[in-house]
């Protein structure tokens, strides 16, 4: 028995959760419940019930009630054994009894009239049908989760097994290499990606850091798991989409093990198009690029002392060395001179921007295509003999340059679980994972430039224990408690660089070395590398705990479920892409016309020799035109829920659950308070004149969190109305049918919502913007080599600039936390994200679904389902609430349309002149619409994680099981589905390739107007996955009677793979020229309208 001492440590741990929330934690668990009957089908009561665990001999036992019921819960998934007895009747005996993780089972038991010494054996199969909940869900049972085929052996690439799950970009094959964002980037149930949770054993895996799923299982660790979705029970929440239930391998009394390597190499791959154009070409081989993947490692199991003491562990190392072919474009080595003559053939003439007519726009052309070198930039000359190399397809103006660079990566996991059955009545295993993951830098051009990222380290240490108490038969407590640390570098290669050698100010050195690289110049084609973060650099330390503590109690024709969970989330954070700065060049200064463009007119490459840049924004990919130096901040979540579930089986054919959750999830704090929030009531402190004129207030402003009208520590408030009901119910229509429905909302988890992260907040994240021209274009404001420039003539003689470097005499700016004056800051930066504090929307997602399961001869099994959702204040990332009124828009294509002057983009005397430090709003001259602007103090302004947006999922949801002798399965999933929203997935960096990207917002003004097919709508998948044994060898109908060494040859083969079909995403229309008139100045208003 336990100690006194041990119960009163559990009870005083679970105490102090239980006051605050209450949950039975989210469980690897399966249940066992059925009736007890006469041969007339009346109830038995107080029949003995014997549930015994095949694998580890663990016993249970318990009476039936008055009503026949019996109810077993909180069993680890496996073989059982059950066992029932009744004075004046035969004792009947049936295994094994398949439990699964999160499924209920239901084992009806008819005794027959006769002595209990006789004894009726039952091996009967375990049934499918659920008839005990009315969520929807797809158990990968343990067979397929260790044999079917998977690229890298990733077990989260089986979530797509279940009809509700489609793979989103990334997310298929080996981690390394990827995204991080990719490893938990599958859509569920309707919900975007990257919104479910994924648990291993009872522990949360999900962290502050944008929900990232903190380990990859290895895939022969894990015993079984199940996709949920769809009205899933009180006991689960912080998730939008759907729930991954991992359980970990546990040891029996037998020992088990197996050792394994899997080699792949590029003998029967076939070469790249691109590549293998280029070694034609040059007179090489047609070869391949190098591909060498390793992936080996062993798992065993057993006994320490028989029935009591239990252990499995394995370990799994993966090498993967690849030659990562990319086609992208560089300039030819006659424009580092100057001579862009090549360009004639093509078409395209080149203007030269400093011979602009100021009324008309319109420049003269450069003779022949030749750039003088007095132009040049001193700054983008640097840059360029930095980071470029030679085409490898000479002559080619784009897509010329080929390589296949070396990449690839190392992944090591190790597992250690120990079970121990305690007593009869106790039961506790305790399980560490270590997980490592290294991605080597891909450097395309050998320069240091990489593409996407350098090189990164991640590591996971997981930690997770579980008691498991039953203080009578029918009332059960379990705790898990749990904790984890994650580690993430990410560091570029050209670290450390001088911005001195660009002749610019030493005070422009100010980032730290460890970020500070050359500057990132990015181009408006296909596979570019310098839009593709390759300088980035980050630091992550996440420390996460976790305690579910719960109570189950089994009353007459109740099972009862009340807990807590508690969670603390610490996330030490910085990244930056850009730090020493990212300048976008699209070709616009060297077009025919400053104001209109001209087609066939201006090149990239052009305007970077010149040092001639964008405004800040996002041209290309993500922001660029400013540069971005972060603090170490230091965030803080706490989450804590209380819920209560009840399973009342109302008759013998009738189940209702019903349950209500209640959450409060703890917004982000920062050791330090350096956070801020947008209160628009608020007379700006730093900029007037916003009214038209001199003087006049501007409404708005940013303030740090305690202080105005939040004294809090949180840059958003608290909700406390987030109640979720969960109801269902599940009617035994016949012992071979069951009919299903329910309904339940679910709030999703701030974790998701990463743009009021506190290292994103204003600051933390120094943002000094670039202001490349204050008039729509035609004449250059900033260029690499200066700032504050004025052009007096019509010619490159007549340009200067009063200040050295792109970003003024300040330099690169270093984040302030909560020193110096923040409006100031807030307002020198432009363009600003900040968090709604005064005005929140919370998202939440409620689900919907009615389901019939039937089992069919011949063993096969069928579960036909509608299951629907709608979510509702789904968060973007940002939402501009900046945008200039529609009916000026309205306005300027009408005068457009008609050859007049476009009133909101003319210049006009700037009534802020002087008063903001940023060099467009604070400048002598002003864009008129800027005044008719929401907040004209800010060249930008968006919401952070602001609930704006909605969407609908409505699916047909089919899946055909059949099972076979031995273990074999075959599992055919179909879903016909749609969904419509205005808005997105929040991780849309990653989706590219197959996926299409993301869609565009066209007009923030009207977001009802964005309503349409979601980027991620795929309206039918077919998914068929099959572990089936061949008919050959011992105990097989072919050659059954072999033995030896024939046996051993001819026996134990089998075919397993999984077939996909699937309908492609939808159609995205992007923009990716250079900027209407009207977006170029800079009101908001989007390019595609």
């Amino acid at each position: 028995m336990l100690s006194r001492r041990f119960w009163t440590l559990v009870v005083s741990l679970s105490l102090v959760f239980l006051s605050c929330p209450f949950v039975q934690g989210q469980s690897t668990y399966g249940s066992i419940a059925g009736s007890v009957t006469d041969p007339s089908g009346a109830a038995i009561p107080d029949a003995q019930v014997t549930l015994t665990n095949l694998g580890t001999a663990e016993k249970r036992t318990q009476p039936t009630g008055a009503d026949g019921l019996y109810s077993f819960v909180n069993l680890l998934p496996g073989n059982y054994r059950i066992e029932v007895e009744k004075q004046g009747f035969k004792r009947i005996t049936r295994e094994p009894v398949v439990v699964q993780v999160q499924q209920s089972t239901k084992i009806d038991v008819a005794l027959q009239v006769g002595q209990v010494s006789e004894t009726v054996e039952v091996t009967a199969e375990t049934p499918l049908l659920q008839t005990e909940d009315s969520s929807l869900g797809q158990v990968v049972e343990q067979r397929k989760a260790n044999e079917l085929p998977l690229n890298g052996r990733n077990i989260y690439n089986l979530i797509t097994l279940s009809p509700a799950a489609v793979a989103q970009g990334g997310s298929g094959g080996t981690p390394v290499g990827q995204n991080p964002f990719s490893w938990g980037n599958y859509q569920v149930g309707g919900s975007f990606a990257n919104e479910s949770a994924e648990y291993l054993d009872g522990q949360p895996l999900n962290i502050g850091y944008i929900n990232l799923p903190i380990v990859i299982p290895t895939q022969d660790s894990v015993g079984e798991f199940k996709v949920q979705y769809n009205d899933l029970g009180a006991e689960w929440g912080k998730f939008a989409g759907g729930v991954v239930n991992l359980s970990t391998k546990s040891g029996t009394n037998s020992f088990h093990g197996e050792a394994h390597e899997f080699l792949r190499n590029k003998v029967l791959n076939s070469n790249n198009f691109f590549l293998k154009q280029k070694e034609i070409l040059s007179g090489k081989k047609n070869e391949p690029p190098p591909y060498v993947q390793n992936q080996y490692g062993f798992s065993v199991g057993g006994p320490v002392i028989k029935d009591k003491t239990f252990f499995f562990t394995s370990w799994e190392q993966f090498r993967l060395r690849t030659g990562s072919v990319l086609t992208t474009t560089v300039p030819l080595t006659a424009f580092r001179t100057g001579d862009f003559s090549a360009l004639l053939a093509q078409g395209i003439q080149l203007y030269d921007p400093y011979t602009v007519n100021q009324t008309t726009g319109a420049r003269q052309p450069y003779v022949n295509n030749q750039i003088p070198q007095a132009e040049f930039s001193k700054a983008a000359t640097v840059m360029w003999d930095t980071y470029f190399v030679p085409p490898t397809t000479p002559g080619a103006i784009t897509d010329n340059f080929t390589s296949a660079s070396s990449s690839g990566g190392n992944h090591n996991e190790f597992v250690a679980r120990v079970d121990q059955n305690i007593s009869e009545k106790t039961r506790l295993f305790g399980r560490f994972t270590y997980f490592g993951l290294l991605d080597l830098p891909t450097n395309p051009f050998g320069t240091g430039l990489c593409f996407d990222r350098c090189s990164e380290n991640y590591h996971t240490k997981a930690l997770a224990f579980d008691v498991n108490h039953a203080f009578t038969p029918t009332t059960i407590f379990d705790i898990n408690i749990a904790g984890s640390r994650f580690v993430y570098a990410r560091a570029p290669i050209l670290s450390g660089f001088d911005l001195t050698s660009l002749g610019w100010p030493a005070n422009y050195n100010a980032p730290p070395a460890s970020m500070r690289t050359p500057p990132t110049p990015a181009f408006p084609f296909p596979n570019d590398v310098g839009k593709s973060q390759g300088n980035s650099a980050i630091g992550d330390h996440n420390t996460q705990y976790n305690v579910t503590p719960g109570l189950t109690v089994i009353h007459g024709k109740h099972t009862f479920k009340i807990g807590a969970q508690y969670e603390l989330g610490l996330d030490n954070y910085f990244q930056t892409n850009i730090a020493s700065g990212a300048f976008a060049f699209s070709g616009s200064w060297t077009a025919l016309n400053a104001l209109t463009g001209g087609a066939n007119t201006g090149f990239a490459f052009a305007d970077f020799l010149l040092g001639l840049s964008q405004n800040q924004g996002s041209f290309v990919n993500q922001n660029e035109g400013e540069a971005q130096v972060p603090a170490q901040t230091a965030g803080r979540q706490t989450y804590r829920a209380l819920y209560f579930n009840d399973t009342w089986h109302v008759t013998t054919k009738l189940a209702l659950n019903l349950g209500l959750r209640y959450e409060l999830q703890g917004t982000w704090s920062e050791r330090f308070d350096r956070l801020t929030y947008w209160d628009p009531k608020a007379t700006n402190a730093t900029v007037t004149g916003c009214g038209g004129t001199v003087g006049s207030p501007c409404h708005g402003d940013a303030l740090l969190v305690k202080t105005g009208p939040n004294d809090t520590r949180n840059n958003m408030p608290l909700n406390k109305k987030e109640f979720s009901p969960r109801l269902g119910f599940a009617y035994s229509f016949d012992p071979k049918t069951v009919i299903r429905g329910g309904y339940g909302i679910f709030w999703i988890p701030n974790y998701v919502s990463f743009g009021v992260n506190p290292d994103l907040d204003v600051v933390s994240l120094a943002r000094t913007p670039f202001t490349a021209t204050t008039n729509a274009g035609l004449t250059p404001f900033s260029t690499l080599d200066g700032n504050t420039c004025t052009l007096a003539s019509t010619s490159f003689a007549s340009f200067s600039c009063a200040q050295p470097g792109p970003f003024g005499s300040g330099g690169i700016l270093l984040p302030p936390g909560r020193t110096g004056n923040t409006s100031a800051f807030v307002a020198g930066a432009g363009s600003v994200r900040l968090a709604p504090y005064l005005d929140p929307k919370e998202g939440y997602v409620q689900q919907y679904n009615f389901d019939i399961q039937r089992q069919l001869p011949a063993g096969f099994f069928v579960d036909v389902a509608y299951a629907g959702s709608h979510g509702v204040h789904l968060p973007q990332f940002e939402s501009n609430i900046n945008q200039i009124p529609d009916s000026f828009v309205a306005q300027a294509a009408t005068q457009a349309a008609a050859s007049q002057p476009v009133t909101i983009a003319q210049q006009i005397p700037n009534p802020m002149a002087g008063t903001s430090p940023n060099a467009t709003i604070g400048g002598a001259n002003i864009v008129a619409g800027q005044l008719s602007r929401p907040y004209p103090q800010y060249t930008g302004l968006t919401l952070a994680g602001f609930g704006c947006c909605g969407s609908t999922y409505n699916s047909l949801q089919v899946s055909a099981t059949r099972r076979f002798q031995g273990g074999g399965t075959l599992l055919v999933a179909y879903t016909n589905a749609k969904l419509l929203s205005n808005t997105d997935t929040l991780t849309s960096w990653l989706e590219n390739g197959t996926t299409g990207g993301v869609g565009q917002v066209q007009d923030w003004n009207n977001l009802k107007g964005e309503r349409s097919l979601s980027s991620q709508d795929v309206s039918q998948r077919l998914v068929i996955s099959y572990v089936l044994d061949l008919p050959f060898g011992h105990g097989k109908r072919f050659l059954g009677g072999v033995s030896g060494v024939t046996s051993k040859v001819v026996s134990g083969w089998g075919i397993d793979g999984v077939t996909t079909f699937q309908r492609g995403f939808p159609l995205k229309i992007t923009w990716a020229g250079s900027g209407t008139p009207l977006a170029k100045a800079n009101l908001g208003v989007a390019n595609i309208r």
